[in-house]
Parts: C-alpha cells; structure tokens; sequence
C-alpha cells in the first residue's frame, strides 16, 4: 500500500509539471500575441523588469525607465532572439534578455 501512495504520488508530481509545463507559451507565441495586443504585451514586459529589478537579476542605468527596458528587452527578443529562442518558454527567453541587456555587477562592466 505504501508502494502504492509513492507511486501515485510521484506519478501526480509528472502529471502536474507536464500540464504546467505545456501551458507556457514559446517565446513565438509569446511575440505572436504582443503583435495582436502590444498594451497588454508591454505591461507584461514593465512588470517582468520591476520583478527582476526587484530579485536583484537585473540592474538598470539610472536613466533607462522599467518600460523603456521592458521595450528593449521586445525589441531585442524580436530581433536578436527569435530565431535562436523561439521554441523556448518566453519566461526563459525573458530571463535571457534581461540579464543580457542590463547585467549586475563585474558582467556589466565593458
């Protein structure tokens, strides 16, 4: 019985981070609804910075504004990414962007 219950529990564990898992869209998809609705898409992106901003994974120059850096995070992702990450999860691809374009610490020094 015990057998069972670890069994049935860890299967519930597969199970749930399966369904998880196919409910982030790719980061194609992801840019595919900012085309269809960009209000939405740049909120999404301002609150992504203040969230990194706020985990200390990002550091913004003093004179870059979250939205202005949510805006160049999309753009970055249309342009330079969208080939290489379009099959990713856009949070990945999110991740990827912020931490290239505005690095903390010795990674943001030239």
């Amino acid at each position: 019985m015990k057998t069972f219950l670890i069994a049935s529990a860890a299967l519930s564990v597969v199970l749930l981070a399966s369904a998880s898992a196919q409910s982030i869209p790719t980061l194609s998809e992801y840019l595919t609804a900012c085309t269809r609705d960009t209000t939405t898409c740049r909120l999404k992106m301002k609150d992504y910075v203040v969230n990194a901003l706020a985990a200390k994974v990002i550091c913004l120059p003093k004179n870059v504004s979250e939205t202005d850096a949510g805006s160049e995070m999309l753009s970055w992702l249309r342009s330079s990414a969208a080939d290489k990450l379009s099959k990713e999860p856009y949070d990945d691809a999110l991740y990827e962007a912020a931490v290239k374009l505005y690095p903390c610490g010795d990674a943001a020094k030239p």
